[in-house]
Parts: structure tokens; sequence; C-alpha cells
């Protein structure tokens, strides 16, 4: 087996580690996208149930700063 240059060797280096931090951003983003997601839906059907009348609207604001306070905590 033959070496390689130690130049070509660092490029190689540099190119993997951009590469696994490109793919550790792209995890984050989706991640937080995820979570947002979850957020809305939980938002909704909080939602729901105050039109159908289960939770009062003192009830529905508390629960949906709860919810928001989580997002920006994470």
């Amino acid at each position: 087996m033959e070496s390689i240059p130690k130049k070509m060797a660092e490029e190689i280096v540099e190119y993997v580690k951009k590469s696994m931090e490109k793919l550790k951003i792209e995890a984050q983003k989706k991640q937080s996208l995820e979570i947002k997601e979850s957020i809305a839906d939980e938002l909704l059907k909080l939602a729901n149930l105050k039109e159908k009348g289960v939770l009062s609207n003192e009830e529905f604001l508390k629960m949906k700063q709860d919810l928001i306070s989580k997002t920006s905590e994470s």
C-alpha cells in the first residue's frame, strides 16, 4: 500500500470534517422543524378543546403559554 502526500491527507480530513458539520446542521434543522410541528399540533388540539367547551379561555391561554415557553427553552 502506498502512502499519500501529507497535503492530500490534510485535504481529505478537512473535507470529512466539513461534511460531518453539514450533516450535523441538517439534523439540527430537521429536529427543530419536528419540534415546531409538534407544538403546532398541540396548539390545534388545545384550540379544539377550547372550541368544544372542554377548556375555558383562561385554561387555554395558560396551556398555550406553557407550550410556547417550552419552545423558547429548546
